[in-house]
């Protein structure tokens, strides 16, 4: 859904009703539909699986990898998607991928592992120094679900599992937490609408911008659009003796757009003065 906001923005323009002051208001379903595009590009998640910030923290630190050289995730698959939007946090993803993994064991020979792996990812708005709303990764899980891996001769399977257990806590973070924050990247890039344009009427435009930092409710992510209604190039305006009225927005859970009565009157103000309600009336019309 959340790749199609542009061209719903875009057929509410058409219908000449949106202003300043709209709300879009992003469900479960939306949400986890845009998670599932950006997994569905599996070329991109290898990339990321076998980046070189994940090959330094195979090769690094205590948690350095032993035994398996040449580690590489030769495939991604996801299987099940859940995603939970947690209140005045953020979002929380759980995902099933089977995986296959490349490497060259202790013993000389190709090690191939192929799982099945749940990840559980929580991640939070970011509420300081953004100009768009901004998803960041706080923890990222892996939990090993099933797994096929062929054993090197030679090797007594206890002893191979002893081994896999100690060097799957490093290689299954390593190579598909990375993935997740490319998710997360792609989300924000839809989430982050700037200066955008849409023409309506002979002379009018709307010009909006999405609110950094938007409010998370239970079954909600409701992100502010500061919408500025032009003629021309002058900017539309309440008169001064007319205050905005405030917009409260009733307990739906759909993905839906709220318009707000300041946002319709600027609009059809323009409207108006260009002459867009005039009609002409015959005796047999009335």
């Amino acid at each position: 859904m959340l790749c199609y906001i542009g061209v719903l923005l875009g057929i509410v323009t058409l219908s000449q009703s949106l202003g300043p002051g709209a709300y879009l208001q992003l469900d479960n379903c939306a949400l986890q539909n845009a998670v599932t595009d950006v997994l569905a590009d599996t070329g991109t998640l290898l990339k990321m699986a076998n980046s070189d910030t994940s090959k330094k923290v195979l090769k690094k630190g205590k948690g350095a990898v032993k035994g398996i050289t040449n580690i590489k995730v030769e495939k991604i698959d996801f299987s099940k998607i859940y995603l939970n939007i947690l209140t005045d946090t953020g979002i929380q993803m759980f995902v099933t991928n089977k995986i296959l993994i490349t490497g060259k064991s202790f013993l000389g020979g190709k090690t191939v592992m192929k799982m099945e792996v749940d990840i559980v990812t929580n991640s939070s708005v970011k509420k300081e120094d953004v100009e768009c709303p901004t998803l960041v990764k706080v923890e990222c899980v892996t939990n090993l679900v099933a797994m096929d891996v062929n054993l090197p001769k030679g090797i007594l399977p206890s002893a191979m599992n002893n081994f896999l257990d100690k060097n799957l806590k490093t290689i299954l973070p390593a190579t598909v937490c990375p993935a997740v924050d490319h998710v997360l990247s792609e989300i924000n890039g839809e989430l982050c609408m700037k200066d955008m344009s849409f023409p309506f009427g002979q002379a009018g435009s709307l010009q909006y911008s999405t609110s950094p930092t938007p409010t998370v409710t239970e079954e909600n992510i409701i992100i502010e659009l500061n919408v500025q209604v032009f003629e021309g190039e002058n900017l539309i305006n309440l008169p001064d003796d007319q205050a905005a009225s405030p917009l409260v927005l009733p307990a739906a859970s759909e993905t839906t757009l709220y318009l707000t009565t300041d946002l319709l009157g600027r609009a059809f103000t323009v409207l108006q003065e260009e002459g867009t309600f005039n009609f002409k009336a015959s005796e047999e019309d009335v």
